[in-house]
């Protein structure tokens, strides 16, 4: 990471004592409290914790917590973007920058839907967590928590954004795998080498003179990922499909050219000829046999991000242009 090419700046014009973080700790390990049964949440042992941690530290300038009902990441829903989305527009007005503390694996799912739905953003809103917890001796938990409330006071970043360690990186460019969070297309916004922050000023994106708003999404669609295998057939599809009274969107997870057999692709036509939108996902290659069914590619954006995206848009335009849409660089999603 160090031999990427970041642009040295100065932390001074960023440093405000008068600046204000509203952290919202809305579930996953990092925030618990760790015993020999497992994790378990306790209201009031971040604030706590964090007063210990920042009260010799002077840049660190005022924050409040907000305490949610601690998202479930086996029970993890759309409507839990939404809920943070509704709190993160509520407050816009009141703080300068927010700290979302969640589940890890669900990090990218939640910061790209984030990145769609908060729209003109003029304020940094940061997605941070871990495995582990800041109670335990573990330096990715503890690092990945400073660096957010050191971010949040010292950078202006207009835009959802993980800090992972060290790193800072884009919210709809990050994927999750092996309990490390990583960016396997994009370089990361800025890092963090020792006291000194390296931000790479050249690819962030640039706030607009528009207001900020929330476009919101529309948590009840049916959108399903299926993992393409060899020999993949119509009847595994259909049984996939069968249990639900109406699919909005199927995102097919390609790896290489793997064939696939007609009767597969016949069945995709005719359940887009119903309405339904599909994707094909690939950073190695695109199927022609799916794309010449009329399927639509999602160039380099992670799985993740082509999800949250297909719901922002089959909620929010109409249905003859989520093709070109898809295709579009909104927030950064998208190499150009």
């Amino acid at each position: 990471n160090e031999s990427i090419n970041c642009k040295k700046i100065n932390t001074e014009k960023y440093e405000s004592q008068n600046r204000k973080i509203l952290i919202l700790n809305t579930g996953g390990n990092m925030a618990k409290i760790y015993t020999k049964s497992g994790f378990i949440h306790q209201p009031g042992f971040l604030s706590e914790y964090l007063h210990k941690m920042t009260e010799n530290q002077k840049e660190i300038p005022n924050y409040d917590i907000s305490e949610y009902t601690q998202v479930d990441s086996n029970n993890a829903k759309p409507s839990d973007w939404l809920k943070i989305a509704i709190n993160i527009t509520k407050e816009y007005q009141n703080y300068d920058s927010f700290i979302v503390i969640h589940p890890i694996e669900l990090i990218p799912y939640t910061a790209s839907a984030l990145s769609f739905m908060l729209e003109n953003l003029k304020k940094p809103i940061i997605v941070t967590g871990s495995t582990s917890s800041i109670d335990q001796s573990d330096d990715t938990s503890t690092s990945s928590l400073f660096l957010s409330l050191l971010v949040a006071t010292k950078y202006s970043i207009p835009e959802v954004i993980i800090c992972y360690r060290n790193q800072i990186l884009r919210g709809c460019r990050t994927t999750y795998s092996n309990g490390m969070l990583f960016s396997p297309a994009f370089p990361p916004l800025g890092i963090q080498n020792k006291t000194i922050f390296d931000i790479n000023e050249k690819i962030i994106l640039k706030p607009t003179d528009e207001m900020f708003k929330l476009t919101p999404i529309n948590n009840n669609l049916n959108i399903i990922l299926v993992k393409i295998f060899p020999s993949i057939s119509s009847k595994y599809l259909l049984s996939l499909t069968k249990s639900y009274k109406k699919i909005h969107g199927i995102i097919l997870e390609t790896n290489g050219k793997i064939p696939i057999e007609k009767s597969f692709i016949d069945a995709l036509v005719q359940i887009m000829e119903n309405g339904t939108i599909v994707l094909q996902t690939s950073s190695l290659f695109s199927h022609p046999e799916l794309m010449n069914a009329g399927i639509i590619g999602t160039m380099d954006m992670t799985i993740e991000t082509a999800l949250t995206k297909l719901y922002f848009l089959l909620t929010n335009v109409n249905r003859g242009m989520i093709s070109q849409l898809i295709q579009t660089n909104m927030r950064g999603e998208i190499s150009s």
